[in-house]
């Protein structure tokens, strides 16, 4: 065994050795998360500059990362500041891990619930996280929701307690009707936060938008007129469909 060759000479190399090494880790570290900040932020202002709904295929085309990557390295730029990434030690999954939005301790309570043992809840948390999405995508487009990540950049931005609570539900009690809650809140202020959206959006059935010289959006109906954006929305006439 090891400690049968190391003597007490050796021990002060060691753990020079051993700081040294921890020190290389950290900086590596912080020198990621340094880089995925700053792809993040030029992500983000790229997104901005991105017609509504061509973001992904823009980053498939352009650059060389997954839209997940792209994804997680835009959350760190949102999260982050710089004092906070200079001193974290940890890569880019760690410092997601600490800042992220449902707890370990929540997923794990989940976990347990449904009879795995404590022992294996970190190796299925990924999976549970991806089939939480997966869900929260599936409800979020029956409202009508065509870009799931502009939904919930939407809903952390305006309302991230409700954001909250969808998930502590979706987690404790798997409903998920949270979600639906807000994804129908995010279409019918689509006039308000994405207006763009509407006016290019195909809705077929001879349904077109328009804008009046007062900012308000109202689509032309067959058979009903000029409907207001909400109304359309609350009365289930109109889902955005991306030209």
């Amino acid at each position: 065994m090891l400690s049968a060759v190391i003597t007490t000479s050796d021990l002060p190399n060691l753990a020079r050795e051993i700081n040294d090494a921890h020190r290389q880790v950290r900086m590596h570290g912080r020198g990621m998360l340094m880089e995925a900040k700053r792809a993040g932020e030029a992500l983000l202002v790229a997104k901005q500059q991105c017609a509504h709904g061509e973001f992904k295929a823009w980053i498939n085309a352009r650059t060389m990362v997954s839209y997940r990557q792209a994804a997680a390295y835009m959350r760190v730029a949102k999260l982050s500041k710089d004092a906070e990434v200079r001193t974290f030690d940890g890569g880019i999954d760690a410092f997601l891990d600490a800042h992220a939005e449902v707890s370990i301790q929540t997923l794990t309570a989940l976990a347990s619930e449904a009879g795995i043992e404590p022992g294996e809840a970190k190796a299925h948390m990924a999976k549970v996280q991806a089939a939480f999405v997966q869900q929260a995508d599936k409800v979020a487009r029956q409202a009508g929701v065509s870009d799931f990540a502009d939904f919930t950049d939407w809903a952390w931005k305006h309302q991230p307690n409700t954001m909250r609570e969808a998930i502590r539900t979706q987690a404790m009690l798997r409903s998920t009707e949270g979600y639906g809650a807000l994804a129908r809140e995010y279409m019918a202020t689509m006039d308000q936060h994405d207006p763009h959206a509407i006016l290019e959006a195909d809705f077929g059935s001879g349904i077109t938008a328009h804008r009046t010289q007062e900012g308000r959006i109202y689509l032309n109906v067959p058979g009903q007129g000029q409907v207001g954006w909400r109304q359309a929305v609350s009365l289930g006439l109109v889902k955005v469909s991306r030209r």
